[in-house]
């Protein structure tokens, strides 16, 4: 799992989803880095992965993959 930039780690979940709901705002575009990198390791692994998201920023990225479908969960 790509790693949350520091200022963003101690958000809690509901602050991120409603950082997602702000187009353009620092959350969306955190979120949208975080997905940008992690499709990048699972199309280099070739399958599905479980991944462990250390915060909740970098398990809403896991959590947007798996609900376009993409083999692949959260765990932690």
């Amino acid at each position: 799992m790509p790693e949350a930039r520091p200022e963003f780690v101690h958000l809690t979940e509901a602050e991120v989803w409603r950082g997602m709901d702000d187009a353009g705002s620092a959350i969306e575009a955190e979120v949208t880095r975080l997905v940008g990198l992690l499709t990048i390791r699972l199309m280099a692994s070739g399958c599905g992965m479980r991944v462990q998201a250390r915060c909740p920023i970098e398990r809403a990225a896991v959590v947007m993959l798996a609900e376009c479908g993409v083999d692949v969960a959260p765990t932690h």
